[in-house]
C-alpha cells in the first residue's frame, strides 16, 4: 500500500494565530499517521503545515511535496522535500490536487476557491478545516449535484486524520472527464427495447445512474457499463435478495440495469411516519446481508405500499461489511428517523447540511438544537443497541432459510414480534406462527400470516396440521426443563420435514460477548441456571444454559429426527477446546426417512 498524498490548500498568508496553530497541527498530525503532504510550496498555509510536518517524530525527510507555479525551484519554502517547479502559472493548481488523494483547505481566497471546485470535480476527498476564508464559507456544503457527499468539517488537526481514516479506504472515484448527457428519455428507450409494451416514468437521476419505473418494479440503467461493476452488483444483489431485498442485474441494449419489485414512495413524500424498529430493521438487512451501506439519506428509504420501510440502495456505495463504516450509518439512520417530519416539512433542507459531523462522531447536537429536545445520545445508544450484531441471530435464521429450505410451508413457535415471521413471509414462505404471550404480536408484522395465541388452537394444530418446517427461535433457552420437552415434542409433532432451533449459546470458559455480560466462567459441560446482564439494557432475565449433551438426548429421544447441521453466531475467535466464540447457536433437524 502507497502511503496517500493529502493536499494542503488555502492562505497564502496568515495573520490569526488560531489558523497558524491549525495549519502546524494539520501538517504535524497527517505525517505522525503515515501520510505525505503536498502543496503549492510557498507561504502561510503552505509554509506553516509543511513546518508542522517536519515537526512530526516520523517525519522520513521526504515527506513535503511543493508544486510551485513558476520555473525557480529556490522559490518553495525552506521545509520542501521534495520540489516540482512547473512554471505553469495558475494552471499548477490543477496539477497539486490530481496528484492528491484528499485535499484540506484552511482558508483561502480565489485561489482556493478553484482548487476546491477542480478537487469537487476529480471525486476527490475534501476536509475544510476551521471557519478560516472560503473554505469555512462552504464547508458542510455541496458545490454541486454531481457528487452524493459533501466538504467534510474538521476543528482540529485530529478531527481531519479521523476523516481521512474513515472515509480514504473507501474512496475508488477515478476522474475521467465530463460524463456524456445521458438523458431520461434515453434510460425509458433502453427498458421499453425489452419491455414494449409497458409504460414508464421517470424517478430520479444519481451520480451513477437513472431511475425509471412503471406500476411494480424500477429499473436503474448506469452509466458504467464496465464487466467489474455489473460483477460487484450481481453479488451485492444476491445477497440482498437472500434478506428478502428481491432485485437483480440484467444487460439490456448494452447497459447494466437494476431490476427490482422493491417500489413505492419516498420517505420524504410519503405520508406515513416510520417507527425507531422500522428504521432498525432496515438498516440490519444490509449488516444481514453482509453489507454497509455509505450512502444513507432519505432518498434510499422507500415506503412500500404495505407500509414497510426499505433502505433500498445497490451501487459502488454499498459496501462490504466493516464496523467503522456500519457505526456511520447507524449514526445517520438515527437522525433520519428523529428527522423524518422535519424533513416532509421543509422537502428543500439538505440532509448532509444538518448531520453535521455525524460521519465522524456521536455528536447529535444540531438535531437537538433544530428539533428542541435534549439527551438525543442516549436515545441513540437505545436505538444503537437493536442493531447489527445485537439481532445476530436473525442473520443466522435468514441466512440458513435462504440455502437450505425450499419447501413454502413454515410454522414459527415462539413467534414473539412476529418480525421474523414477517420477514421470512417477504422471502416467500407461507407463515403460520404462534405465542403463548397475547400482547407479544405487533399488528404491523402480522399482515397475512396466520398468527395466533390460543392454546387450544395450537392443540388443535398439533392434531390436524404439518408444516415442511417449523422454527422456535429463542425459545428454549428461556424455558425450564419440563416446559423445553414439552416444546420440543410439539415441534416435533408439527414438523413434516426439518426442525431448526435457536438458542442462546451454552458458555464456556472466558468467553467475550457482544450483547451480554458475563460474571462467571463456565464450560459446556455446565448446566445452570442464572440471570443475565443484558448490554442493550442493562436488565438480568433469567437463562437456562445447558449441555449440548442435554439438547442431543433431546432432540433425538424419539428416533424421528437426526441433528443435520449446527452453526454459530461469530466465527472471529475460539478458545482452547476450539469452540467458536459465539452468543447464538442454530441448530436444525431433519426427519428420519422410514
Amino acid at each position: 500500500m502507497r502511503n496517500k498524498i493529502i493536499g494542503i490548500i488555502g492562505d497564502a498568508s496568515i495573520q490569526d494565530n488560531k489558523e497558524y496553530e491549525l495549519a502546524f497541527s494539520v501538517g504535524k498530525n497527517l505525517i505522525d499517521n503515515g501520510y505525505i503532504i503536498a502543496s503549492g510550496g510557498l507561504g502561510g498555509v503552505m509554509e506553516v503545515s509543511s513546518k508542522g510536518a517536519r515537526a512530526s517524530s516520523k517525519y522520513d525527510g521526504k515527506s513535503i511535496i511543493a508544486v510551485l507555479p513558476d520555473y525557480n525551484a529556490d522559490s518553495a519554502n525552506i521545509y520542501s522535500d521534495v520540489v516540482l517547479p512547473l512554471g505553469n502559472g495558475i494552471s499548477r493548481n490543477v496539477n497539486l490536487i490530481s496528484i492528491c488523494d484528499a485535499v484540506v483547505a484552511i482558508g483561502g481566497g480565489a485561489g482556493t476557491l478553484s482548487e476546491l471546485a477542480v478537487a469537487w470535480q476529480m471525486g476527490k476527498l475534501i476536509i475544510s478545516a476551521g471557519d478560516f476564508g472560503w473554505s469555512g464559507k462552504i464547508k458542510n456544503t455541496k458545490i454541486d449535484t454531481r457528487r452524493d457527499d459533501y466538504i467534510y468539517s474538521a476543528d482540529t488537526g485530529d478531527d481531519v486524520v479521523s476523516i481521512l481514516n474513515e472515509k480514504l479506504p473507501h474512496l475508488y472515484k477515478i476522474y475521467k472527464g465530463i460524463s456524456s448527457n445521458f438523458t431520461a428519455d434515453a434510460a425509458i428507450q433502453i427498458i421499453k427495447s425489452k419491455y414494449p409494451n409497458e409504460e414508464f416514468k421517470f424517478l430520479g437521476k444519481g451520480k451513477s445512474g437513472i431511475v425509471i419505473g412503471n406500476k411494480s418494479q424500477i429499473y436503474k440503467v448506469f452509466f458504467d457499463t464496465s464487466f467489474e461493476l455489473k460483477s460487484y452488483l450481481e453479488a451485492i444483489c444476491r445477497k440482498l435478495s437472500a434478506v428478502g431485498i428481491n432485485c437483480k442485474i440484467e444487460t439490456i441494449a448494452n447497459k447494466t440495469v437494476l431490476i427490482s419489485n422493491i417500489y413505492g414512495t419516498e420517505l420524504k413524500k410519503s405520508e406515513t411516519m416510520f417507527s425507531e424498529d422500522d428504521f432498525i430493521s432496515a438498516i440490519n438487512l444490509y449488516y444481514f446481508a453482509g453489507f454497509v451501506c455509505t450512502d444513507i439519506k432519505p432518498e434510499n428509504f422507500i415506503a412500500t405500499e404495505d407500509k414497510k420501510l426499505i433502505l433500498f440502495d445497490i451501487d459502488k456505495d454499498v459496501i462490504p461489511y466493516t464496523q467503522d463504516f456500519f457505526e456511520i450509518a447507524c449514526r445517520e439512520t438515527f437522525a433520519i428517523f428523529k428527522l423524518q417530519k422535519y424533513l416532509k416539512d421543509n422537502p428543500c433542507v439538505k440532509f448532509k447540511k444538518i448531520i453535521g459531523n455525524l460521519q465522524v462522531k456521536e455528536d447529535f447536537s444540531a438535531i437537538e438544537k433544530l428539533l428542541g429536545e435534549d439527551n438525543l445520545q442516549n436515545e441513540y445508544r437505545h436505538f444503537r443497541n437493536k442493531c447489527g450484531q445485537f439481532a445476530v441471530y436473525k442473520k443466522l435464521i435468514y441466512k440458513y432459510f435462504n440455502e437450505n429450505i425450499h419447501e413454502p410451508s413454515v410454522f414459527d413457535y415462539g413467534a414473539g414480534t412476529l418480525e421474523i415471521a414477517a420477514h421470512l413471509k417477504s422471502m416467500h414462505f407461507s407463515i403460520s406462527a404462534y405465542d403463548i404471550d397475547e400482547n407479544a404480536f405487533k399488528e404491523k408484522y402480522g399482515n397475512g400470516i396466520d398468527c395466533f395465541t390460543d392454546s387450544e388452537k395450537l392443540k388443535e394444530y398439533l392434531d390436524t396440521k404439518k408444516f415442511n418446517t417449523v422454527l422456535c427461535s429463542l425459545v428454549l433457552c428461556c424455558v425450564d426443563d419440563v416446559t423445553a420437552i414439552r416444546i420440543v415434542e410439539n415441534c416435533k409433532k408439527l414438523a413434516k420435514d426439518r426442525i431448526v432451533f435457536v438458542i442462546c449459546n451454552p458458555l464456556y470458559a472466558s468467553a467475550e460477548s457482544d450483547i451480554q455480560i458475563r460474571n462467571f466462567n463456565s464450560y459446556y459441560s455446565d448446566r445452570i441456571k442464572y440471570d443475565k446482564k443484558m448490554k442493550s439494557t442493562g436488565n438480568f432475565r433469567t437463562e437456562y444454559q445447558r449441555t449440548l449433551g442435554f439438547y442431543e438426548t433431546l432432540f433425538l429421544s424419539t428416533g424421528d429426527f437426526y441433528m443435520e447441521h449446527i452453526v454459530q453466531s461469530n466465527d472471529s475467535s475460539s478458545n482452547f477446546l476450539s469452540i467458536n466464540n459465539s452468543d447464538f447457536m442454530l441448530i436444525s433437524l431433519r426427519r428420519v426417512e422410514k
